[in-house]
Parts: C-alpha cells; structure tokens; sequence
C-alpha cells in the first residue's frame, strides 16, 4: 500500500483522466462510425497528421527544457540560500566548534557549485569562495579569543556583506537568463 502511495501524484492523476476522457472520445466515435454517421473519421492526410505530431513534440521539448531551467536555478538558488543563512549566523564567526563545522559547510556547497561549472555564474562563485577563505584566514588567525575576533569584526562584516551582494547578483542574473 505504502509504495501504491507513491505513484498517486496530481500528474498521474491527470494522465488517468485524460487517458480515459480519449478512449471515451474514441469510442464514442467508433460507435458513430458504425453507425455510419461519421464516416469521416479515420481519414486524415499525412500532413494533418505530420503537423499535429511535430507540434506536439516541439510543445513538449521546449516545455521540458523550460522546466529542467527552472528547477537547475532553484537548485542554484537554495544553495545560495543556504550559505547566506550560514555567514547570517552568529556561530559562523565566534569562538566554537560549531563555527569551523558552518565554515567548513559553506566551503563544500561553493565548492560544490564550482564543480557543476554553471558557466553564467562562475565569475560570481569564484567571487565568494574568495571572501569565504578570506573569512577562515581571519577565523584561523583571530580565532583564540572573542576579543580578537571582535577586533576584525569590521572586516568580516564587509566580506560578509559582499557575499550576500553576489549572492543577490547571482538570484537576479539567474531569473534574467530564464525569462530570456
């Protein structure tokens, strides 16, 4: 029953009724051909038919790669998402453990973007793996006390506030280029 669950989606729903829907159309007209009320039916020229199925597919593909667009920025988009909420946080720049784990993770998701080489916005991901190891070089050398950590408050709070200006660069080129 559980994996029945799976396969019930809006999506499969409507194929369902628009595969239903057809056959009742089909059959409903084969009747009428039987009765010779439709003779009509079945012809049809090569050229009606080559031209309803090369629309469809061209519907199809562009739709398709439409979406496979959208969801390749959505993906772009959460990770950028996250590594904002990561330099947001207090722990990201404070004397803890919990301060290198969240540094460590933002190096991996950049890291991980640099390496799917989304050639639109590799200029700006190059751009914040910068800052992000300007910032762990500050951590690593301020890093002992709170009181020098706070001393270069100032600077992190520049690069950090750079980050979030490419990261707003990066959300905006990437709904321009979808619209384009």
């Amino acid at each position: 029953m559980k994996n029945f669950k799976r396969y019930i989606t809006p999506y499969n729903i409507f194929l369902v009724i628009a595969g239903a829907i057809i056959i009742l159309m089909v059959g409903h007209n084969i009747r009428l051909l039987n009765n010779g009320q439709n003779a009509d039916f079945f012809k049809a020229s090569f050229v009606d038919i080559a031209s309803i199925a090369l629309g469809s597919y061209i519907i199809f593909f562009l739709t398709e790669q439409l979406n496979d667009k959208r969801r390749r920025n959505d993906c772009i988009e959460h990770i950028i998402t996250e590594i904002e909420n990561m330099i947001s946080d207090e722990r990201f720049f404070s004397v803890s453990r919990t301060a290198l784990m969240l540094q460590a993770s933002c190096a991996n998701k950049i890291k991980y973007l640099k390496d799917a080489n989304f050639t639109n916005i590799s200029i700006e991901v190059e751009f914040i793996e910068s800052k992000i190891t300007d910032i762990r070089e500050l951590y690593s050398n301020h890093s002992t006390s709170e009181e020098e950590l706070k001393g270069v408050l100032k600077d992190f709070e520049k690069k950090r506030n750079d980050i979030s200006d490419k990261c707003d660069k990066i959300r905006v080129s990437l709904y321009a280029k979808l619209k384009s």
